[in-house]
């Protein structure tokens, strides 16, 4: 037996025992390649089609071109869309379960700046729809809202105490023009978000309640708008008249529209305001040259 060394370790054939390089086949060209897809041409410009096209191009929109296509429709006033339009919502029934889609919120969106009453009472029967998913909820009132929708009062106060706050707020909007029920309106003026006060008391105002005059009073100090001006005109107490008269003293761009809401309250002391504010914001007369 021997004992010496062990000799030199035999020397391994080539390739044998040894993973392949799969890397080794970059450069070759038989290498398996997804298909090439087919060139589409490019969908022509919407402001270059006629109506009737840019109408038909609705049936088959995608979220690639359905901003483009509504904008056009929008900006054309083409109320003759509007079957399409809703076609296109009923396409997507069932749909937007988790969050709007695309092409709901361009539908909504396309009737509400159409804004005639063909488009209104598209609007109308898609907010009043049974089933509306919760994640479309918001979209669809605030909607209505922005269209100024008249809707039914014990509808729009199924809304008012939501846990979402952006549905509330559209619901109170909403409530300016639906006969909702006093009660409901005064909660909303201890709501925790500062528009829903203001939306509260707004339609409290126009329902002839005054409880919301301090809510208006301080938003037309802070952030004042025509929808609080008229508010305050709706309430017409004294209190109301001195908020609109320094409104108009502090705030110039709102004179003309609290001169004009005083004189609508047919009230002795806001006339002479009116007629006060007016002179103030006459131009001097030019003296005549001797």
């Amino acid at each position: 037996m021997s004992h010496g060394k062990p000799g030199p370790m035999p020397l391994e054939r080539p390739g044998a025992n040894r993973q392949p390089d799969l890397f080794a086949v970059r450069g070759r060209t038989d290498v398996r390649q997804p298909p090439e897809r087919p060139v589409r041409a490019a969908a022509p410009a919407p402001i270059s089609l006629t109506d009737d096209e840019l109408i038909e191009l609705l049936a088959d929109a995608d979220p690639l071109n359905i901003d483009a296509l509504c904008r056009e429709i929008a900006a054309r006033s083409l109320a003759v869309a509007v079957p399409a339009l809703e076609a296109l919502w009923r396409r997507f029934h069932g749909f937007g379960i988790d969050r709007p889609l695309r092409e709901q919120c361009a539908v909504l969106g396309t009737l509400t700046r159409l804004d005639g009453p063909e488009s209104r009472r598209a609007l109308r029967r898609i907010v009043l729809s049974p089933g509306l998913p919760a994640a479309l909820l918001y979209a669809a009132l605030r909607a209505a809202a922005d269209a100024r929708l008249s809707l039914p009062a014990a509808f729009v106060a199924g809304f008012l105490d939501r846990d979402d706050p952006a549905v509330r707020a559209a619901a109170f909007d909403l409530a300016l023009r639906a006969n909702v029920p006093v009660p409901p309106l005064r909660d909303g003026l201890s709501d925790r978000v500062p528009s829903i006060r203001r939306a509260a008391a707004v339609a409290l105002a126009h329902r002839g309640d005054a409880s919301g005059r301090a809510v208006l009073i301080a938003a037309l100090a802070t952030a004042p708008s025509i929808v609080v001006v008229e508010a305050l005109g709706a309430i017409g107490d004294d209190e109301a008249i001195v908020a609109l008269g320094r409104c108009a003293m502090r705030h110039p761009a709102f004179a003309p529209s609290v001169i004009a809401t005083l004189r609508e309250m047919g009230n002795a002391r806001a006339e002479r305001l009116a007629t006060r504010l007016e002179a103030e914001r006459a131009p001097p007369t030019a003296g005549k040259a001797p």
